[in-house]
């Protein structure tokens, strides 16, 4: 079984109708979604995500499907979806200054590791939040490795441009600074 998630700005007729479920809020003001996220299951649609935030960002939204779990990062918020019984579970996260984007989700052993602009998140297989870093970045945080129980990331904290080598502690999220601005 091949499942993945496209995100659209427009249904079909066939989309519209597939099962839906809301995911973040939803304004009385606001009929329509900020985003589509359509699942499909071996290239065929099977449910509908009706995506709302109240802070929208439209810089990238990003997925990832695990065991029972499909989580959707999409405005400021972190969506678990449970492909088992249907619940959900959201999670905003913290904005800090004008924007706020997802860089990228990694699973790495029973962890959930998100990235943001600023920060990184670490979560357990069934989306409760182990840690937080502090802000350890200004523009994007990607992670190049992870050993010995630490995360290696880049972080820009000069943008364009002025990238930073951070280690994080995978159990406890303190943060080492491993090099001065590059770029």
């Amino acid at each position: 079984m091949i499942m993945e998630i496209v995100f659209k700005e427009s249904l079909s007729d066939h989309e519209y109708n597939l099962d839906n479920y809301i995911l973040g809020p939803r304004p009385d003001t606001k009929p329509t979604p900020d985003c589509y996220a359509i699942l499909y299951n071996n290239d065929t649609p099977v449910r509908r995500f009706d995506l709302y935030d109240d802070d929208f960002y439209d810089f990238k939204k990003l997925y990832h499907i695990t065991g029972k779990w499909i989580i959707i990062c999409f405005g400021n918020h972190v969506h678990w979806f449970n492909l088992v019984t249907t619940s959900i579970i959201s999670h905003k996260l913290s904005l800090s200054g004008s924007f706020f984007y997802f860089c990228e989700i990694l699973e790495y052993k029973n962890n959930i590791l998100i990235a943001t602009d600023e920060k990184l998140y670490n979560y357990d297989s069934n989306s409760n939040l182990i840690w937080k870093s502090e802000s350890i970045s200004v523009d994007g945080v990607i992670i190049n490795d992870i050993k010995n129980n630490y995360i290696y990331c880049s972080c820009e904290m000069d943008p364009p441009g002025g990238w930073v080598e951070k280690k994080i502690n995978i159990e406890n999220g303190k943060v080492d600074i491993i090099s001065t601005c590059k770029g």
